[in-house]
């Protein structure tokens, strides 16, 4: 229908509200449903989408880990998982995947919940840690400023050769 563009500097929870305002002006567009990713929220954005005159609805992706709500409530509460996606027969077939829906304080959410994702984390998480640990057995200073400061007087006497 439309595309939009904007300066690279430009944040995305910027954007959001000139754009719905454009396409309901542009195409008319009684009600609205916008669906959009955890980078364009802020509690500002969700209180002006609902303000009475955009009579928008949204669908947000919410960071688990930074709204507590979603964290402590959300995630660990109510509600039964249930399976969209059984497990995999074979390797093109999607992961298993699961779901909740918790409705709270008048906002829905939908949690979903995929345990191969969950396992590669965990996995990349432990790799972080060990890594962090190898380089504080090594001194505390192996965490901090140019690893590679050899290299770089090297290149330094190189260009300063005649």
């Amino acid at each position: 229908m439309c595309c939009e563009v904007w300066p690279g500097n430009t944040t995305d929870v910027e954007t959001l509200i000139p754009v719905v305002d454009r396409l309901r002006s542009r195409f008319h567009i009684g009600c609205l449903c916008v669906v959009a990713d955890r980078g364009m929220i802020s509690a500002e954005v969700m209180e002006r989408l609902k303000e009475r005159h955009r009579n928008t609805r949204f669908i947000l992706g919410a960071r688990m880990r930074a709204v507590a709500e979603v964290r402590d409530e959300v995630v660990s509460g109510g509600g039964e998982y249930r399976e969209v996606y059984g497990a995999r027969k074979d390797r093109n077939d999607p992961a298993l995947l699961k779901v909740k829906e918790v409705l709270m304080e008048g906002r829905r959410y939908v949690v979903c919940h995929n345990d191969e994702e969950a396992e590669k984390d965990r996995a990349d998480r432990e790799a972080i840690v060990a890594s962090l640990q190898d380089q504080l057995k090594r001194g505390d200073k192996s965490l901090v400023g140019n690893k590679d400061t050899a290299s770089s007087s090297r290149h330094s006497k190189v260009l300063a050769s005649p």
